[in-house]
């Protein structure tokens, strides 16, 4: 009886097909803005608002998300990404959060051009931006506001710690759009503080108190 020969290229394209059907699948994460529960108030003239900056850590600034140990060591997930850059996706959602905190104004970011008559812009710079599934979202920002002829108006610093509600990463996600949009009540509540353009600024408070969840 004769008995059928495999070539080593059929072994060696069975097991590239059986490796592949191993690789695990990539899944895709974005932030997204979070209602602020109540009505905005009402402002008698909405501000138009740029976000000029923002910046994050050059350890989590990947598509790749990066989890945080308990060890102090990070792991960057392979299969588990963000859908764009991390800068780019925190100031859409801080810009959308930010409108619907400032009674629908016109929020733009990097890289829209301003439109004529942007009163305030905003930078941010983002400390820490920590991912521990199953426990939290910790987001560490500075921030500045500039009036119209760029002189600071008003700056602050805020610590948020926002407990997960799942152990997934898709609840991770969703904590770290609830630590943005804490972000976004402090920025916003400054905005609404700010002097109007054409009168002379507040005294600039050297931070915002810092709100955190246990």
């Amino acid at each position: 009886m004769m008995r059928p020969l495999c070539s080593a290229s059929a072994v060696a394209a069975l097991l590239l097909l059986s490796a592949c059907g191993s690789v695990p699948p990539d899944h895709f994460y974005a932030l997204n803005a979070v209602d602020p529960g109540v009505a905005a108030p009402t402002l008698a003239s909405k501000p138009v608002v740029a976000i000029s900056s923002v910046n994050v850590p050059g350890t989590v600034d990947r598509l790749q998300l990066v989890i945080s140990q308990p060890d102090n060591t990070i792991a960057l997930l392979e299969h588990q990404r963000w859908v764009s850059p991390l800068k780019t996706q925190i100031a859409s959602a801080l810009a959308l959060d930010l409108s619907r905190r400032l009674d629908n104004a016109v929020v733009t970011t990097w890289p829209q051009v301003p439109p004529a008559g942007t009163a305030l812009t905003i930078n941010v710079g983002v400390q820490r931006f920590e991912s521990r599934p199953g426990v939290s979202a910790t987001l560490e920002a500075v921030w500045q506001l500039l009036d119209d002829q760029g002189k600071p108006v008003q700056s602050g610093r805020n610590l948020i710690i926002e407990p997960t509600q799942g152990t997934d990463y898709v609840a991770l996600a969703a904590a770290h759009d609830r630590a943005i949009a804490q972000l976004a009540d402090q920025i916003a509540a400054a905005i609404r503080a700010a002097p109007a353009p054409g009168t002379s600024p507040t005294p600039l408070a050297a931070s915002t108190p810092v709100a955190a969840n246990p």
